[in-house]
């Protein structure tokens, strides 16, 4: 029995030592990674800054792929928020939210976890040069009064490092790949002044699914070439979209598909004009007149299929930001040529912005 109460006493001692020992060990935790990356700080500061870009080079994307995600604010904007539901252990559930931003410099977030556990990560950005970036990603918590907590704070290098290293390398490559797609220097541009082009139009909103857009236009330029048909008026240039609503985070797209005209908007029948109020059954009554924007513009000039403009766009807003130009209305693509009879590869799309 003595033997036993030395044994039990010994225990006891132990155990007051390991929880007197924890207190002994940091109660605030960080892990950081670096990487240098050759890509501009602008290019970087994009991908880690709108939390809509993060699964592009997430360390955990692959873990799961089923994870389901809800986005929440403003892309890129302090208070958006991404929250992840997974069933995979080691993704789990939680959120992160963007708390301060500092242009191509700083990203700071909040992390929140299902166990009501809260952290802080952040990216810190330095522009090496034009085209090489060094990215800092960390994390860092308190971890209270909690003796195993505190233990377990030991084991957060081995646990949090191997997965920053693997998501800064992915960050570069994405990083990377993007510098090539925003290569602006083969851009063909002009600035000139635009002159008004008369045009009937057809607005409306639908979503980004390229399927859905291609079906959109197709549809509204085969009712606008046939309300021409019927009018004392003919088509005067190569039809275009303008551009009025372009949502990422709602994947909703705006528009006036459009016909440039000359000539009056009258029926050779006895039929009321285009903006007249007509029966809600009539296509018709979709189609308004009225005039282009008229102004100083950038014009870009694309040569390719209509597949490749979305990362075309990307080297135009590359050149927009570096040339400091200030846009001050709806952009708008002309369709230069019959996709009918054209190879996809010599399709031209003309590119207007209206700048300052």
């Amino acid at each position: 029995m003595t033997t036993l109460k030395k044994i039990l006493f010994a225990l006891v001692i132990l155990l007051v030592l390991v929880i007197v020992a924890a207190y002994f060990l940091p109660r605030k935790v960080s892990v950081e990674r670096s990487i240098e990356i050759d890509a501009p700080v602008a290019v970087v500061y994009q991908l880690v800054s709108n939390l809509q870009e993060f699964n592009r080079w997430s360390p955990w994307q692959q873990r799961d792929p089923d994870t389901r995600y809800t986005f929440t604010g403003a892309n890129g904007t302090v208070g958006s928020k991404m929250i992840w539901q997974s069933q995979k252990a080691g993704v789990g559930k939680g959120s992160q939210e963007i708390t301060a931003l500092k242009e191509n410099e700083l990203v700071n977030i909040s992390l929140e976890f299902s166990d009501g556990a809260r952290s802080d990560s952040y990216y810190h950005l330095t522009a090496l040069d034009d085209n090489k970036t060094r990215v800092t990603w960390g994390f860092s918590t308190d971890l209270g009064n909690n003796p195993i907590a505190r233990y377990s704070g030991l084991l957060f290098e081995k646990w949090i490092g191997p997965d920053y290293e693997a998501g800064l390398k992915n960050l570069k490559r994405v990083a990377e790949s993007e510098k090539s797609k925003q290569d602006y220097s083969n851009l063909n541009t002009e600035i000139l002044q635009f002159e008004p082009l008369d045009i009937i139009y057809i607005e409306g909103e639908s979503s980004m699914n390229p399927a859905e857009m291609a079906k959109v236009e197709r549809e509204n330029f085969r009712l606008l070439h046939e309300y021409l048909e019927q009018l004392d008026a003919s088509q005067s240039g190569d039809p275009l979209t303008i551009m009025t609503l372009w949502d990422e985070q709602k994947h909703r797209w705006g528009y006036k598909i459009a016909l440039p005209y000359s000539g009056e908007l009258k029926y050779a029948r006895d039929l009321p004009p285009p903006d007249a109020e007509v029966e809600k059954q009539s296509p018709q009554n979709e189609i308004k007149s009225g005039k282009t924007y008229a102004g100083k513009v950038l014009k870009i000039e694309y040569f390719g299929p209509y597949s490749g403009l979305k990362d075309f766009y990307k080297q135009v807003y590359a050149y927009i930001k570096a040339k400091k130009l200030e846009i001050t209305g709806h952009s708008w693509e002309v369709y230069v040529g019959d996709p009918e009879t054209t190879e996809e590869a010599e399709l031209e799309t003309d590119i207007y912005f209206p700048i300052k």
